[in-house]
């Protein structure tokens, strides 16, 4: 595994000095990593909560919607029954 090159700090330290500069400079790296991580991982759960709310508006509104057009159904039902037992009646 190779080493990346860090400006003022050998690629293979020669002092403890210069080998805790180099771990120093991983920690910080590493640090930075995980918070961009953290970020992205934040970012994605807030997503799906914002779906998951969607969801469940959008399921909340379509009850009513549901119901309204099952209404209308039924009446046109209703109303074409009529019409065929008034035909079979006689009254045209």
């Amino acid at each position: 595994m190779s080493v990346p090159e860090t400006p003022g700090i050998p690629r293979d330290p020669d002092t403890p000095t210069e080998l805790r500069a180099r771990i120093e400079h991983t920690r910080r790296e590493l640090g930075d990593t995980l918070e961009e991580l953290a970020a992205k991982a934040d970012l994605k759960s807030r997503a799906q909560q914002k779906a998951s709310e969607a969801m469940r508006t959008g399921r909340s509104k379509a009850r009513p919607l549901a119901m309204a057009a099952g209404g209308v159904v039924l009446a046109l039902g209703l109303a074409a029954a009529l019409v065929l037992y008034r035909r079979q009646q006689g009254h045209h």
